[in-house]
């Protein structure tokens, strides 16, 4: 945001045919007529020199047409603080879930992904809500064969959804990704593929950037072996392997984001687990167009972690995901690089001291610089018992952080997991996820955090 200059000397020097006494009325008239018709602004914008050309008709200053016309953008927070409750919008109780992404659209669409138990197999399924989350429908539901299928990522590019995922019509799962050209009431399938015959292949997450649309996702080749793949689309209907990493032996890769930076060089990050059993913090990042693994990370040796969301800010990549340490209590840690992703450092460890703490999402708030981090865990030793989601909250780029806790889920839980958040126009946060009580039904739980205030600025 430019630096105001509310001087008013800033703007008599240029009326030196007019007496001061005059001026100080005019403008004092003209500055409360601008607030009262910007009354939303809670800043001035700098007062402009005014030109000859301008002088002629308003021998003013030009303050008023500043605070009229300059462009404004809404700033928001999220505390613990009515109404920044988190609460539930759209639960789905089933014998199995495996709940995906959720994403805003620029019509204000909210897309969810899942795959839920119908009693006998998992059905692809989008949910959709075109209220800010008021209610819900459900408007695919994939179900071409009584085989497990899962819907996983979902975005939006060039106004049409796309949802990425895997079906299961034989042996094996096929990676799938389906699209809907009007804001999620028809769907098609766009891209139905395996790497080998007979071989499982998944689609987990999509991304944009200057040369199309990416899935990126995992799939066995004959031998067993999983690869990290990317398959891209410049149209979206279209699609072609653009990266094939064979992974060592005995990986069991997952995919969970992805993201490309917006400075121009298209450099691009996957997040994932999986280098090796039972699993470990993954980033691969694109370079000048080849791609590379550039963090593993262990808490313990021999124990399990898994990147999840990832968010940039600048030279700054983030990285939000779990790891378990030696007595294999679980931590949700973040990851930081400085440098564009080539070293990294832990700058945040958080556990609720139990095996069960779980997370993974990240969110940058433009707002004031708050960073948001989302999990959830059991709150006491005892399984099950009482589960409750959690946010960790920064306001000084990560240097010092606290946790704000929602109501218990459940009174009686044994597994929560909570995923990437998207964001709408009235700037609530989505956060998806599930968990399962303690008669072990899931319930794969749509979450929306709403900003605790709002304001607008001139810039």
């Amino acid at each position: 945001m430019r630096t105001p200059d509310l001087s008013l000397h800033a703007c008599i020097s240029t009326q030196s045919n007019a007496r001061p006494s005059v001026i100080y009325k005019r403008l004092t008239r003209r500055i409360v007529q601008g607030i009262i018709l910007a009354s939303n602004c809670l800043a001035l914008a700098h007062c402009i020199r005014p030109t000859d050309a301008c002088l002629s008709a308003d021998p003013d200053c030009n303050l008023t047409a500043s605070i009229l016309y300059a462009r404004q953008q809404t700033r928001c927070t999220y505390r613990n603080s009515s109404p920044g409750a988190v609460d539930s919008i759209d639960t789905l109780s089933t014998t199995g879930a495996t709940p995906g992404h959720v994403a805003v659209g620029t019509q204000g669409t909210i897309l969810a992904a899942y795959g839920l138990n119908n009693g006998s197999h998992n059905l692809w399924t989008v949910r959709r809500s075109q209220d800010a989350g008021a209610t819900w429908n459900t408007v695919d539901s994939y179900d071409p064969a009584a085989n497990n299928h899962n819907a996983q990522g979902v975005l939006e590019f060039q106004n049409q959804f796309y949802v990425t995922g895997n079906d299961n019509v034989g042996t094996s799962d096929r990676w799938i990704t389906r699209r809907s050209p009007d804001q999620g009431s028809t769907w098609s399938t766009v891209d139905n593929w395996q790497l080998f015959a007979s071989a499982q292949a998944t689609g987990s997450v999509l991304f944009a950037d200057a040369n199309g649309l990416h899935v990126a996702g995992r799939a066995f080749d004959s031998g067993g072996q999983q690869h990290l793949i990317i398959r891209s689309s410049s149209d979206g209907a279209t699609w072609t392997t653009s990266y094939d990493l064979t992974m060592p032996g005995g990986t069991t890769l997952t995919v969970n984001d992805a993201i490309v930076s917006s400075d121009g060089t298209n450099t691009a990050y996957v997040t994932a687990s999986g280098q090796t059993s039972p699993g470990s913090w993954l980033v691969f990042r694109r370079q000048n167009g080849s791609w590379s693994l550039v963090d593993t990370y262990l808490l313990s040796p021999a124990k399990s972690a898994a990147a999840a969301g990832i968010i940039l800010d600048g030279q700054r990549v983030l990285v939000h995901g779990i790891a378990e340490d030696s007595s294999s209590v679980f931590h949700t840690n973040l990851r930081t690089s400085l440098d564009g992703g080539t070293s990294w450092s832990t700058t945040d460890s958080y556990s609720l001291g139990f095996n069960s703490t779980v997370g993974g999402g990240i969110y940058k708030n433009p707002g004031d610089g708050q960073i948001l981090l989302f999990g959830g865990g059991l709150t006491t030793a005892s399984q099950p018992g009482p589960l409750s989601l959690f946010i960790r909250s920064s306001f000084d780029n990560g240097a010092t952080w606290n946790s704000f806790h929602s109501s218990p889920v459940t009174t009686s839980g044994s597994l929560g997991t909570y995923y990437l958040p998207a964001i709408d126009n009235q700037y609530n946060l989505f956060i998806s996820g599930y968990f399962v009580d303690g008669g072990g039904t899931t319930h794969s739980t749509l979450y929306r955090l709403p900003p605790s205030s709002c304001w607008k600025e001139l810039y």
